[in-house]
């Protein structure tokens, strides 16, 4: 999990600079990997991330659902604190960075379409931005 915490982090710096120069200074809480390495594994998800700078408010965009907070089916029975990784406004979309050690750990639709991110965060686009369904997860 660390060495995911370290991707993150550098993918996130990435995001919001537009480039991947210093990148790796994101890592100052991750001593025990090898920059390079994160900086390997981060970069394999180049093709997924934006060529320009995305604003910082749509980046690790901390939420609150409170309670009682109305989803599909139910309410919520507790407040639900988080942050949303990234918020791509122009395609009205929720992303999670995820890395993955193998294929395997890779989730399905249906599998998407109850995983408790997928469903919470989408939910937060909306109280937050004002966004009306359907929001991309």
């Amino acid at each position: 999990m660390a060495k995911g915490s370290a991707v993150h982090s550098v993918v996130e710096k990435r995001l919001v600079t537009g480039n991947w120069d210093g990148t790796t200074t994101a890592m100052v809480e991750y001593p025990d990997f090898p920059a390079a390495q994160i900086l390997d594994i981060a970069q394999s998800q180049a093709d997924q991330l934006p060529t320009e700078q995305v604003p910082q408010r749509f980046v690790e965009t901390a939420f609150t659902l409170p309670l009682g907070t109305r989803g599909k089916n139910l309410l919520t029975a507790i407040p639900i604190v988080g942050y949303i990784d990234w918020i791509e406004s122009e395609e009205r979309r929720v992303t999670d960075h995820k890395t993955l050690s193998n294929d395997a750990w890779k989730l399905t639709l249906t599998e998407l379409l109850r995983d408790p991110q997928g469903v919470i965060y989408p939910k937060a686009a909306e109280l937050l931005l004002g966004w009306k369904y359907p929001i991309k997860f």
